[in-house]
Order: C-alpha cells, then structure tokens, then sequence
C-alpha cells in the first residue's frame, strides 16, 4: 500500500513540475541572480577577516554584584571559512581552572542584514545561537540580540 501511495505521488509530482517550470521560467533566473550576488562576501565579511589571527583573551566574569571577578586567559584563533563567508574562532585556554576549549562561527546574511553566530565549548553540551542586526557596519558590526534565557533583547 505505501509503495502504490509513493508511486501515485511521484506522478502527479512529476507531471506538475513542467507546467510549475514554464509558468515562471524567468523570475527563477532573476531569483537565482539575486540568490548568486547575495551569497558573495561583502563589506561585513570584509570586517570580519580584518580580524583574523591569533588573540589572546582576557576574561574577567563576575558571578554576582559585588563579587570578585574570575580571570581566565584564553588564545582564539581566527580565521574565515567557506569562501570568505563565515569567521570561525577557535579558543583554548583555562577558565574558572579547567582547560577549557570553544568554538565559534559567525556569518552575516546579505539579504537579510542578520548576523549569526553559534557558539559551543566545553562547559556544556549546548550551543548558543546568537542572532542578530548589524548596527554599526562601517565600525565594527555590533549585533544587538534576544536573551531567550532573560526574555530582553540586549
């Protein structure tokens, strides 16, 4: 019963996509255009693979008010990926005393102005996906975001 199901489904399929193809043969070659010179690297990419290299980094984290900060120094390697589309940033070190290692990669959608960012390490098995706006793109791209844990945008 289920092949003869699949089987009934690829037909009709395949006998609308012909008529789907001819119906907008040219809004999917200008859509495709626009899809092309939106994937090319661009002023914000640019940006971001200003900051390739190798960072050492300096934490202070303050677990209350009033508290006293734990430091933790970190190496990131920073490099672009995949054409120049994405920064990824690479860090080890120590943090709160217990070799610590993270991941970080980050890109910026041409068309819709967001940037995204994903961030996993080793202090837990979660990632942290960390969209948002470019708001200053000619200084460097500050992303405002959604704190879903703290329901604010920050």
């Amino acid at each position: 019963m289920r092949f003869l199901s699949l089987a009934m489904l690829a037909g009709v399929l395949l006998l609308t996509f012909p008529a789907v193809a001819q119906e907008g043969e040219g809004d999917q070659d200008a859509a495709m255009a626009a899809r092309m010179a939106a994937a090319q690297p661009g002023e914000i990419h640019e940006f971001f693979a200003g900051m390739a290299g190798t960072w050492r980094v300096d934490t202070k984290m303050w677990m209350a008010p009033g508290a006293d900060p734990i430091e933790s120094e970190t190496i990131a390697e920073i490099s672009m990926i995949l054409g120049g589309r994405y920064m990824q940033e690479m860090v080890s070190g120590m943090s709160m005393g217990q070799p610590f290692e993270g991941l970080n990669t980050v890109g910026y959608d041409n068309a819709t102005g967001i940037v995204t960012a994903v961030w996993l390490d080793t202090m837990g098995i979660h990632d942290h996906d960390l969209p948002g706006r470019v708001l200053h793109a000619r200084r460097a791209p500050r992303a405002e975001r959604y704190d879903a844990r703290r329901g604010h945008r920050r």
